[in-house]
């Protein structure tokens, strides 16, 4: 049985790595060392960033009540709004 080295598979790591680096500047884009901590660190990075986002949504940019909350009476059938009308007269 051959021998099976680890190039191929080395060699593929390699590419996914610098292809996720494409657009860095100068060796971040082209040595593989270097391109793999500048990938590691916009990863984690975009990762804190999404989460960040999501707790502190910016100034006016607050979610709304949802249409459906709001017209909740305007979207019920008409038998559904009298019974409602008769409970709240309780």
């Amino acid at each position: 049985m051959a021998r099976i080295k680890g190039a191929l598979n080395a060699k593929k790591k390699h590419n996914r790595v610098l292809k996720l680096a494409k657009g860095y500047r100068g060796a971040r884009s082209k040595q593989y060392r270097i391109a793999k901590q500048s990938v590691m660190r916009a990863l984690t990075s975009s990762f804190a960033g999404r989460k960040q986002r999501k707790l502190f949504p910016p100034p006016g940019k607050i979610p709304a009540e949802s249409p459906r909350k709001r017209n909740a009476d305007q979207s019920l059938p008409g038998s559904m709004k009298k019974r409602k009308k008769l409970r709240a007269g309780r």
